[in-house]
């Protein structure tokens, strides 16, 4: 169970943090201030939470 909840977190950080990057490299790129990292990093918390979905539905659905 321990596995599961830190298998969950990880997902979410790495997506969070991946959209977080990809968004304030573009933002620096372009030298706007803090309009991609935004939108990128709200693009990484919506996969983020479709994957913490889709990783309890196959685990429930295996079962």
């Amino acid at each position: 169970m321990l596995s599961l909840i830190t298998q969950l977190g990880l997902i979410m950080l790495i997506s969070v943090a991946i959209g977080f990057f990809i968004g304030h490299f573009i933002d620096n790129y372009l030298h706007f201030n803090f309009v991609f990292t935004a939108i990128f990093t709200i693009i990484g918390i919506i996969s983020g939470f479709l994957g913490i979905y889709k990783q309890i539905y196959s685990i429930i659905d295996g079962e």
